[in-house]
This record gives C-alpha cells, sequence and structure tokens, in this order.
C-alpha cells in the first residue's frame, strides 16, 4: 500500500525547522498523490462514512424531531461545506505554524483531486506531525456540529460532520500509518506526502 524505500541517511538541513537529531534514517515515504492503492483506500474509507453518516441522517429523521429540510436547509449544507474545505486547509497550516515553529513555510495546492497545505521539507517529532494531520479533523468537524446543535439544527449538523468527515480521509489513513510505524520518531512534509523518518541510533 505505502511505498517504501531503502534505508539512507540524510545530511544536516541547512536551516533546520526544529531541534531534532542531525542524522536520520528514512523508514518509508508515503505518497499520497502517486500511490493508486493508497488513493483507492482513501477512497473506500471517505465512502463508507458518507455511507455511515446517510443511514444515521435517516434514522434521525424517522427517530427524532428535527429541522425540515428544505431550500436554505440545502444552500447552507452547501455553502458551509465549501467554506469548510478552506478553514480545513487553514487549521492545517495554522498547527504546521504553532507545532512547527515561526520558521515553517506554508504553500497551499491542489492535485488529482486533492487540496492540500504543506510545509515540504519540515520536520517535525512523530506526535507534533499526527497532531498536524488531525487537527482539522476533531477541531473543525466538532465545531460545525456544536455550532448547528446551538442553533437548533441537529440534521444539519450531522450532515456537515459526516461531509467533512469523510473528506478527513487521507489525514486520517496518514495519521493512523505515522502512529503505528515502530521506530519512528520524527517527519518530514514532503510535496508529495510525508516521509517517516528514524533518529539515527534509534533502535529499528
Amino acid at each position: 500500500m505505502f511505498r517504501l524505500v531503502a534505508h539512507r541517511r540524510h545530511p544536516p538541513p541547512a536551516q533546520p525547522r526544529l531541534c531534532y537529531p542531525w542524522r536520520m534514517d528514512t523508514i518509508c515515504d508515503i505518497d499520497l498523490m502517486g500511490d493508486e492503492r493508497l488513493r483507492g483506500l482513501m477512497t473506500l474509507l471517505s465512502f463508507g462514512v458518507l455511507v455511515l453518516g446517510v443511514v444515521v441522517a435517516l434514522a434521525l429523521v424517522l427517530a427524532a424531531s428535527v429541522e425540515a429540510v428544505d431550500l436554505g436547509w440545502m444552500i447552507a449544507l452547501t455553502l458551509v461545506s465549501v467554506v469548510a474545505l478552506a478553514v480545513h486547509e487553514l487549521v492545517h497550516a495554522a498547527a504546521f505554524k504553532l507545532l512547527g515553529g515561526p520558521s515553517v513555510r506554508v504553500a497551499f495546492g491542489a492535485q488529482n483531486g486533492l487540496i492540500y497545505t504543506s510545509a515540504a521539507g519540515s520536520v517535525l517529532t512523530r506526535p507534533r506531525f499526527v497532531c498536524v494531520l488531525v487537527a482539522p479533523t476533531v477541531l473543525l468537524s466538532l465545531a460545525i456540529l456544536g455550532a448547528c446543535l446551538a442553533v437548533g439544527a441537529p440534521l444539519l449538523g450531522w450532515c456537515l460532520f459526516a461531509l467533512h468527515l469523510s473528506g478527513c480521509a487521507g489525514d486520517l489513513i496518514m495519521a493512523a500509518r505515522i502512529a503505528t510505524e515502530r521506530g519512528c520518531t520524527h517527519v518530514r512534509d514532503t510535496d508529495y506526502g510525508c516521509e517517516l523518518l528514524r533518529a539515527a541510533g534509534e533502535p529499528r
């Protein structure tokens, strides 16, 4: 599923983004842009979340007193979903700056149907990189759901929650892969995904 590469060592970076061990061994790359099997898994997970979202939404309509679905409701669903795409990437960028330091340079782009935030070349510790990946999933999803519940629109809130969560499939897959990789101590962001690293001298 993930493109493995031979172990190699990296020279000290000219301008380190964070304080980290100078010598790193590469464990593997996660190629979110070019790995077709990985993209297939993302599509499957995203579709599964959408199906679950529809099932729960139907259950809410049948079993609870929820707001009416009318033209205004559909417009709100569309507009908030579009705005959430931009806010999602801004949360990634803010997390990179907060956890990676002010020297981290963030860029935005789109490729192969994916909108992404990149801090290519920046190296973060594994826990920090995982936090960058899941920050929008947790913060934005809960914020949308909470706001809709506060204004008495639980069905809209759930549908927006499910739509946003379905779009977080790539982030969640990468976070899970990084969190479960034995020996990974640091992660380098790349234009195509990320590179899992091990501090030289760490046990494999």
